[in-house]
Order: structure tokens, then C-alpha cells, then sequence
């Protein structure tokens, strides 16, 4: 009997506490609250996105790479670089299609891809600069040479989109994207987007059966990110923008605490599966050196496996019911640091790559010896990570004063309108 009192009296506990739990979980005053201006949710996440990139591309292990995966996870934050920055060419040119017309928004798209053009490609003519004519640390191996044979070769190369260095090889991609968004929101606007989905899916699908597929054209040291495969990332992000209202609409129930708790649950699913099977999801593969271990290859980065894509959406919806249901606490605790990231992503990913190199001179590596190490390694990604950080809270002051001086004067121009178009566009929105 008393075996069964204290049963019942366990099982009321825990359903007491269950009842609680979920009582907590709907706590309306944590809660985004939804609204016709910029989704704000999403500038966090970018920039959660900007903070993994940085703690990976800076140093080796350390005490913050387990909370980011060092690159070596099932999932990376590019992903949802790719895929938001999509995202956002949806949410914006639909509203500026519905105002303006296809051609304003096609016009737009165009420009803030050709301004992407020059920055992308004064960065690696920097880059090549650097490594030609001074020894300051990069972050490319300087053993590895440029990856062509001469610099003259390199130069060529960057005015024609088909060489990067130093990790501007996203920065090209993204905006090749862009320049041919146009073609994507005109058959979103006449309501063809099976045909984006159906043509996107299948470029996708053809590389991962003949990796040498050379879609659109080859870039010189970008074997990470194949255009072939991440476009797939940036369509689909599109297309979810385009149609954010109607999906909206329709997924109501996929905002409920059930969903939250399922995505959560498959999210510690995939992390309970990448640590009991461990194995090498980010080495080169190409048409000459292929896997057939079946979690490569459909985990592998730079094929954007099935695994992979289907993972990302698992801790990408995560992530954006976990913001949704407790925005206030999340924005209070994090929001200083993320927001500056998000908002300003382009320039602090561009910034980053000027910061890898130095910060090995700034924090010298030491011999691996346990603690040593990993404190070493995470100050190097510390100092790094505040270095970006002011630079994005400082950025708004230094592009007032460039654009100040007569523009032949201001090689901030360019950047300041690349890195401030987005924003501007959200404001037009919000009036």
C-alpha cells in the first residue's frame, strides 16, 4: 500500500512539474512580438551566425569551439548565412515588387550586387597585395602559395569571378546569388516557384551524382561552397521570404510547445548521433576521390548532403521558435553583443578576414599542453570576436565621416552603400 501511495505521489510530482514546465515554456511576456518591420529575430541570428564563423576561422580548439562545432559539426553556420541572406532577398523585393514593380526591384538587386562585385573583389586584390609585397599573417597559408601561378594571373582572375583568396570565396558567391535573384523573384512574382524549387533541387541533385560539374564556372580556391550546391541554401530561403505571410498562415501549429520540443529533441538527436559516429564530414571530395560512407555524403559541406541540408533546418527552426517564444530574455542577455553582427553581417565577415592572420601575431600559439592551450586558443577567438564587434558598433560614425568627403576622396563609399543598403531597405519598409 505504501508502495503505492508513494508511486501516485511521484507520478503527481511529476505531473506537477510537467504542468509547470509547459506553463513556463508559454510565458506570453517573454515572447517576440510580431510586427509589419524588420524581423529582428533574424539579426540575431546572423549574427549568431557571424560569432560561430569568427570562433572557427580564429585559432584551433578551445574552451568555446564544443558550443560551435569548429567547423567539424554535422551543420555549420554558413548555412544559415546562405539561407537568411536568401531569406531576406524575399521578404524585401516582394514588398518592392508589390510597391515599385519587378523592374525597380530587379534594378535594386542589381546594384547592391555590383556593389558586392567591388568589395569581393577589392578584397582579394588586397589579399594578393598582401601576400606579394609585405609578410603580414594571413589568414590562407602563405605556403600554399595564391593558388595560381602568378599574381598578375590572380588579379585577372578576381576582376573575372573566378579566383578568391583568403576567404573571400562567399563573398563572390553571394553576389553572383544576387545578380541572378532578379530571374528567381520574377517567376516568384508570376507564381512559378515550382519552378525555382524543381530547377534549384535539380542543379543541386546533379552534383551530387558528378561533383565535377562546373556550375555556372569554377572559382579558384573555393572548394568549400561549390555554387552548385549552395545555391540551393539561398533559393529556398527566397522562396520561404517571398511566401513568409501565406506559410505564416499555414503553420500556425508548428509554433506550438510540441513543435518546440520536437525540434529540440531532434536537435539533441543529431548531436548524440555526430558524437557516436564520428567521422571526416568536411575534407575535400571531389569527382576523383569519393566517399562511400554513407554519412559523408550525406553530411558532407562542401556537397551540402541531404543530412546536412534536412540538419540545418532542424536546428535553424530550433532556434527561431526557441527567439520567438523567449525573445526578451534571449535579446536582453545576448542582444548587445549579436545584434551589431547581425545588422552589419557583410562587413563583419569581411573584417574577420583581415583579423585571422594578426591575431596568431597579437596572441603567439603555444605547444598543446591541455589547459595552456585551450586558454590560448580562446583568448585569440576573444580578442578577434571584440575586434569585429567594434568595428560593426563603430562602423555607422566612420561611413557618416567617409561619405562626408567628395567621393573621388572616399574608398569608403562603396562599402559604406554594400554594407548599408540592406538596412536602408528595412527602414523604407517600416514607414
Amino acid at each position: 500500500m505504501a508502495a503505492h501511495v508513494t508511486a501516485g505521489a511521484c507520478s503527481a510530482r511529476g505531473g506537477w512539474f510537467l504542468a509547470a514546465l509547459l506553463a513556463w515554456m508559454r510565458s506570453a511576456q517573454w515572447a517576440y512580438a510580431e510586427g509589419p518591420g524588420r524581423d529582428l529575430r533574424l539579426d540575431l541570428l546572423r549574427g549568431l551566425f557571424v560569432l560561430i564563423m569568427v570562433i572557427d576561422h580564429v585559432g584551433n580548439e578551445s574552451f568555446l569551439t564544443p558550443f560551435t562545432g569548429f567547423n567539424q559539426f554535422l551543420v555549420s553556420a554558413a548555412e544559415g548565412f546562405i539561407f537568411i541572406s536568401g531569406l531576406v532577398v524575399g521578404i524585401v523585393y516582394r514588398k518592392r515588387i508589390a510597391r515599385l514593380g519587378w523592374h525597380a526591384a530587379a534594378e535594386g538587386l542589381l546594384r547592391r550586387a555590383a556593389l558586392l562585385a567591388v568589395v569581393a573583389i577589392g578584397l582579394t586584390l588586397a589579399f594578393v597585395g598582401l601576400y606579394t609585397f609585405t609578410d603580414v599573417p594571413l589568414w590562407s597559408s602563405r605556403a600554399n602559395g595564391l593558388g595560381v601561378e602568378s599574381a598578375s594571373k590572380a588579379v585577372v582572375g578576381a576582376l573575372t569571378f573566378r579566383y578568391s583568396y583568403n576567404g573571400t570565396d562567399i563573398l563572390f558567391i553571394y553576389a553572383i546569388l544576387l545578380a541572378a535573384a532578379p530571374l528567381m523573384l520574377y517567376l516568384l512574382s508570376h507564381g512559378r516557384w515550382t519552378w525555382v524549387a524543381a530547377g534549384s533541387v535539380a542543379v543541386w541533385g546533379v552534383y551530387q551524382v558528378d561533383p565535377g560539374l562546373p556550375f555556372p564556372w569554377h572559382i579558384v580556391n573555393n572548394d568549400n561552397f561549390p555554387m552548385a550546391t549552395w545555391q540551393l541554401l539561398f533559393a529556398l530561403g527566397s522562396l520561404v521570404g517571398y511566401h513568409r505571410d501565406s506559410l505564416a498562415r499555414r503553420t500556425k501549429v508548428l509554433r506550438s510547445s510540441t513543435a518546440l520540443l520536437a525540434a529540440g529533441a531532434s536537435a539533441v538527436g543529431l548531436i548524440a548521433f555526430y558524437h557516436l559516429y564520428p567521422v571526416d564530414i568536411v575534407g575535400m571530395l571531389t569527382a576523383d576521390r569519393i566517399s562511400y560512407d554513407p554519412v559523408v555524403l550525406l553530411f558532407h559541406k562542401p556537397f551540402l548532403g541531404p543530412g546536412r541540408v534536412l540538419g540545418f533546418f532542424v536546428f535553424l527552426g530550433f532556434g527561431y521558435l526557441v527567439l520567438t517564444r523567449y525573445w526578451r530574455p534571449i535579446l536582453g542577455a545576448t542582444g548587445w553583443l549579436l545584434m551589431p553582427l547581425g545588422q552589419r553581417a557583410l562587413l563583419a565577415y569581411s573584417a574577420q578576414l583581415f583579423i585571422i592572420g594578426p591575431s596568431y601575431v597579437l596572441v603567439p600559439p603555444m605547444e598543446y599542453d591541455g589547459f595552456g592551450y585551450y586558454a590560448e586558443s580562446t583568448l585569440r577567438q576573444a580578442l578577434a570576436v571584440g575586434i569585429v564587434w567594434l568595428v560593426a558598433i563603430g562602423w555607422p560614425r566612420l561611413a557618416t565621416w567617409g561619405s562626408a568627403l567628395p567621393q573621388r576622396l572616399s574608398p569608403l563609399l562603396a562599402f559604406e552603400r554594400a554594407f548599408s543598403y540592406q538596412r536602408s531597405e528595412s527602414r523604407r519598409r517600416s514607414r
